[in-house]
């Protein structure tokens, strides 16, 4: 039987790059599962190339929502992806949230067991080079 899941991770940033490299990060774990025979669902790599050429500006954050949750409600899993500022996600707390009502697995995984080396550093190197300074270092 083939595995449908639902792929999760943080998404939203004040910093364009950063998004980008998460989408990155995201879409490369999607394709692994779907390598290792997971059929797998990713609401970030299905909408990002639409949202970035402006076909999804008049969709409501409740429409995709509403159509998310949909989807995450046909699958037997949810994996969310560890990537920095999980905590922060309301996106990811609404989406467990959604799974533990439906009785739905949930495994939380860490991205260096799904995301290729090369882009997990881009990420990490935008981190760094975005982190705020201390007062008196430049």
């Amino acid at each position: 039987m083939i595995e449908h899941v639902y792929l999760t991770a943080p998404f939203r940033h004040e910093i364009r790059d950063i998004e980008d490299s998460r989408f990155a990060c995201v879409t490369h774990a999607a394709g692994k599962l779907w390598q290792d025979g997971s059929m797998a669902f990713s609401p970030i790599t299905h909408e990002f190339h639409k949202r970035t050429h402006g076909y999804l500006n008049e969709v409501s954050y409740a429409t995709h929502l509403r159509f998310n949750k949909k989807i995450l409600r046909q699958c037997e899993k949810l994996i969310v992806l560890k990537l920095p500022e999980l905590a922060k996600s309301k996106g990811v707390a609404i989406e467990i949230s959604c799974a533990r009502e439906n009785s739905i697995l949930i495994l939380r995984v860490e991205p260096e067991e799904l995301v290729p080396d090369f882009v997990l550093n881009k990420l990490h190197y935008l981190y760094e080079k975005h982190k705020p300074h201390k007062k008196g270092q430049h």
